[in-house]
């Protein structure tokens, strides 16, 4: 997607957090990577949804200018947390870009379960 739209999917909240746009750059390149890396039968690009909260109300304090390209991956609900670790092994290669030294380097998983229901909180560990 070349220009994800921010996602109010909230409720409750003042009227000014729904006005809060976040207009970074898709990352269409990165995206087809991803897929070429997990598969097409494992997931799928959608151009219709964009940044939801959890994405941009980070995004927006540490790149409040919006200007890197970014996109956002969802987990399938009727997959299992094994089987969306063994997807994420698969999205290994991408982690030299971002912090591997070497393809030597080890890289397991710092938490190998689901801690208090988030999978989104996994981490790695690099070393």
């Amino acid at each position: 997607m070349k220009s994800p739209r921010t996602i109010h999917d909230f409720h409750g909240f003042p009227e000014e957090l729904f006005k809060v746009q976040y207009p970074a750059p898709g990352a269409p390149g990165l995206a087809k990577r991803i897929l070429e890396l997990i598969g097409t039968d494992e997931g799928k690009a959608d151009e219709s949804w964009g940044l939801d909260h959890g994405a941009w109300s980070v995004l927006r304090r540490v790149y409040p200018e919006a200007d890197i390209p970014v996109l956002q991956l969802s987990l399938d609900r009727n997959k299992s947390p094994h089987e969306h670790g063994a997807m994420a092994k698969q999205l290994l290669p991408l982690l030299y870009a971002l912090a591997l030294r070497t393809s030597e380097d080890p890289v397991s998983f710092f938490v190998d379960q689901v801690v208090l229901g988030s999978i989104s909180m996994q981490s790695l560990r690099i070393g």
